[in-house]
């Protein structure tokens, strides 16, 4: 039978949450939904509508331009280089809302832990408790990708040099469920762990090393979920920091905008006064 310790759960929004399950004679199936059903996508929309939203702001803006071309006198020249600038931004931000409602693909990932003995006809079934996470255009890390993706951004608590005292995760059950072993394999690998083999070999059977000194930092912080949270964010930023270039950029480009209205407005008022001068001084002549 399926056993009751078997949990899944999904990780996001920097937490854990468990999916209740309820277990049938060979298998467990989830009550309403599967598991692609819990992930909603809001993240990949909440941008595209973001880029929708701005687009709009930015052709209202370019609406008014041409309402008031009129009245500008002699800032027509800039206000014209203002409105084709806005008509190559709008074009771009729809480019980019294309991109991303089509090409920002999102990929759901697992990670098996807590393996169990199920036996069923005789025989020895390995089963486990699931983590599953979601990334976007991104392919699914393995447990050293994760590892080294966590050690790069925290790389303030890293220390190369932390031996025994080196914080571990354990990865022996992702390892044999992927790999379909038996049960009794599991088993084995776990009744070894500790052991020295003919090389020297000290490191526990089915563990990874997270260069965090347990002397400093507690172990307990730093496991599977933590490393999966962690490369959740870092997928994600990538697409939050292309929206602040995004919005970024146009204010550099209403700045720079500004800047020349300025200076032609100063060099307006420079030729004026040239002028005038010049004027006083052929009727003084």
């Amino acid at each position: 039978m399926c056993d009751n310790f078997l949990k899944d759960s999904l990780i996001k929004d920097g937490m854990v949450y468990n999916i209740e399950q309820f277990c049938g004679y060979l298998w467990c199936d989830y009550k309403t939904y599967g598991i692609e059903d819990y992930f909603d996508d809001e993240f990949k929309y909440k941008h595209i509508n973001f880029l929708k939203t701005f687009c709009i702001f930015i052709f209202a803006l370019y609406i008014f331009l041409r309402r008031i071309d009129v009245w500008l006198g002699n800032y027509k020249g800039v206000y014209s280089y203002l409105k084709k600038t806005y008509e190559i931004y709008i074009g771009y931000l729809m480019v980019m809302g294309v991109f991303m409602e089509y090409n920002m693909e999102s990929n759901t990932c697992s990670y098996y832990h807590d393996c169990l003995n199920i036996n069923f006809g005789g025989g020895d079934h390995l089963r486990s408790s699931t983590h599953y996470y979601r990334l976007y255009n991104e392919e699914c890390p393995s447990v050293m990708e994760l590892i080294l993706s966590y050690e790069e951004s925290n790389s303030e608590m890293v220390d190369d040099d932390c031996g025994d005292d080196c914080c571990n995760i354990d990865n022996i059950c992702d390892t044999y469920i992927r790999n379909d072993y038996s049960y009794y394999d599991y088993n084995y690998t776990i009744s070894k762990r500790g052991e020295f083999d003919t090389n020297g070999w000290a490191e526990p059977s089915g563990m990874r090393p997270l260069h965090i000194n347990s002397k400093a930092y507690d172990c307990y912080n730093y496991q599977i979920e933590e490393l999966i949270i962690s490369y959740i964010k870092l997928n994600e930023e990538y697409y939050d920091n292309l929206l602040q270039l995004i919005f970024g950029s146009f204010i550099v480009i209403n700045l720079v905008i500004m800047m020349l209205m300025l200076i032609h407005e100063c060099d307006g008022e420079e030729k004026e006064g040239k002028t005038s001068e010049h004027r006083q001084l052929r009727v003084g002549a």
